[in-house]
């Protein structure tokens, strides 16, 4: 033994000459912590005092001096000291070894107050250590896990009027008689000086009553026995108690039911709309009501008040039942309107009999529903060009719900389009039932892609289509100068493709006042049936091209300028119908040296040259005859 001392002495000297390590190592280790005792499975719950806690730990070297504790304040404030004996009720236990063995294993214990507030979970407990190294105290910590996972959960199961396992028929004005109530632990753990207090509330009375219930182990049931009296109650009462577990007070709630008294609930709700589903939208709509009297004694005159409450609307009615039988209900009508799109919501009735009042509440599902959908839509001509009039678009819906849709509101706007069609106001569609309506656009000069919105009551379909390019052809002339009586005379045009797109099947036409004619030749009449028609088969982006119209002027034509126009017509690849573009010139008439003389100026003075030479011959032959009578 004292071999044994001496090499201990010596080991414990060898030690304490060595350098500390302040690494993250440590001299000890938590291998397990526990309630109650070591290997324990026992649980321990919010509110539990004087609970032992035990730890196990191992050395890793030989320690001299080592003392351990739990440190209950670096573990959170959910934790207290406890001793049972003494009058110092906060005691921290100190465990202290003088030796230690390398790998030795030992047990500290604390007996613990666990607070009613505390979280169920597992907690992380601090052990608070130090030992001598050579000449110096060497102190730390580690931490060890443990669980609170033990429940508490104490609540009513049943009540009735009576002692416990012998239930009374109670009824109205009763006094002094017992209720008892079934309370039931169904957490995981029991519970010790569970106190019940009560004190009875209308239509019930008497005295402010506490019981004490010393011990209440886990997933068991216990009755309490209140003494009450009955007033103008109902056919079911209710009642408000309080349970207080380990300092913690919370509110439960039971209810009793009396015989001999008639109690009107709601059975159920149901739209009666026939063989059609109710949904939204619809208006004056049958909503039945089932009250039920949940008790052996039939009620008379019973007085019920209805007012319609969100998705429902409509105006307050009420209604007075002559009878409804014991354990039987009745059915009442009221005309709501379904406004809403909630499809389970709940609603109320006001009920009067015996002179008591009450609400009752009613769950109620609108079953119908309707969902307006595209099934496709096209447009007439089926490719739009810029600036083109008159486009159908023919729309084609279906109500693909259950039940008839609430009134169709259909209007359609886009800012790439003008649409001339009002909007549409229909009454509901039916369940599965198809709808066309057509639209009439006039397209704008964008190109592209361009959005169509159809608006459907609350609900927006966008519409997408494209607007093309229609080309750009520009018509030209130089001035025109033609003389009365001419034939032949050419008018001559530019026709220029400017925009990005080819330009087909081009009819040009001249159109000018009935003085100008075109030239037919002698040996071709049949020609002039299209000699006012000159076409091109196509006319490609940048090209230009001259077309001239050979013209015969009337003699009839004086001069001035005559307005004029040049028409042409052209098709694109895929357009249904012929774009148009005019050009407006004028023909300037002028007369030749011969028609100047001609004209009335001209004439004028001829007629003064004759009239004077006529005057002179005369005078002439006057003096010839004189001289010979002389």
């Amino acid at each position: 033994m004292k071999k044994l001392l001496i090499f201990l002495g010596i080991a414990v000297l060898l030690f304490s000459s060595m350098p500390m390590s302040f690494g993250t190592s440590t001299p000890i280790a938590v291998t397990s912590m526990n309630w109650y005792s070591t290997n324990s499975t026992e649980l321990a719950a919010p509110g539990y005092s004087y609970i032992p806690l035990v730890a196990t730990f191992v050395t890793e070297s030989a320690l001299v001096d080592l003392n351990v504790s739990f440190n209950f304040t670096a573990s959170g404030s959910y934790f207290g000291y406890s001793y049972v004996h003494g009058p110092n009720k906060d005691l921290r236990d100190y465990f202290t070894f003088p030796i230690t063995q390398t790998g030795g294993k030992y047990t500290i214990y604390q007996l613990t107050n666990i607070s009613a507030s505390a979280p169920s979970g597992i907690y992380q407990m601090t052990i608070d250590y130090s030992y001598i190294s050579g000449n110096r105290t060497v102190s730390g910590n580690v931490t060890g896990q443990v669980g609170l996972l033990g429940t508490i959960n104490i609540t009513p199961l049943q009540a009735y009027f009576g002692l416990p396992g012998s239930p009374i028929s109670a009824t109205s004005y009763e006094s002094n008689i017992p209720a008892t109530v079934y309370l039931e632990n169904d957490g995981n753990s029991p519970a010790t000086n569970v106190t019940v207090t009560y004190e009875p509330q209308y239509p019930m009375s008497g005295a402010l009553q506490q019981l004490v219930i010393p011990a209440f182990p886990a997933y068991t049931s216990i009755p309490v026995t209140f003494t009450v009296n009955t007033g103008p109650a109902t056919l079911v009462t209710i009642q408000d108690f309080n349970v207080t577990v380990f300092g913690v007070t919370h509110n439960e709630k039971f209810s009793v039911k009396l015989a001999s008294f008639p109690y009107v609930v709601g059975a159920a709700a149901a739209f009666d709309t026939g063989t059609v589903i109710a949904a939204q939208g619809m208006k004056n709509v049958p909503l039945q009501f089932y009250l039920e009297d949940d008790s052996p004694v039939p009620v008379a005159n019973v007085s019920v008040s209805y007012t319609p409450s969100s998705p429902l609307s409509g105006v307050t009615q009420g209604t007075i039942i002559s009878a409804i039988p014991a354990f039987g209900s009745v059915p009442v009508t009221f005309l709501v309107s379904i406004t809403g799109n909630t499809t389970t919501f709940y609603q109320n009735l006001t009920i009067n009999y015996n002179g008591t009042s009450h609400t009752t509440d009613f769950k109620v599902i609108v079953p119908g529903y309707s969902n307006i959908s595209l099934v496709n839509y096209y447009t007439t001509p089926p490719y739009i060009y810029q600036g083109e009039q008159f486009v159908l678009l023919k729309v084609a819906l279906i109500n693909g719900g259950n039940s008839i849709s609430p009134p169709l509101n259909v209007s359609a706007t886009s800012s790439a389009f003008s649409v001339s069609t009002t909007p549409y106001h229909l009454p509901g569609l039916n369940s599965g039932q198809l709808l066309n309506l057509t639209f009439l656009l006039n397209a704008s000069m964008a190109t592209g892609p361009a959005d169509i919105y159809l608006h459907i009551n609350s609900k927006t379909l966008t519409l997408t289509e494209t607007i093309l390019n229609k080309g750009s052809v520009e018509l030209s002339s130089g001035p025109i100068s033609v003389n009365s009586g001419t034939n032949g005379n050419l008018f001559e045009f530019t026709a220029k493709n400017n925009g990005t797109v080819t330009l087909m099947d081009l009819n040009f036409h001249i159109l000018t006042p009935d003085l100008f004619y075109i030239d037919v030749p002698s040996s071709n009449p049949l020609g002039s049936l299209t000699a006012n028609n000159i076409t091109f088969a196509q006319l490609k982006p940048g090209q230009a091209i001259t077309v001239t119209f050979v013209m015969d002027v009337e003699s009839a034509a004086t001069p001035g300028n005559y307005p004029s126009q040049l028409v042409v017509t052209y098709m694109l690849n895929n357009s249904s119908n012929q774009f148009l573009v005019t050009h407006n010139f004028n023909v300037s008439v002028t007369e030749t040296p011969i028609q100047h003389l001609s004209s009335t100026t001209g004439l004028t003075y001829i007629v003064i040259a004759v009239v004077a030479v006529i005057v002179v011959v005369f005078g002439v032959l006057i003096m010839r005859r004189r001289r010979k009578k002389n």
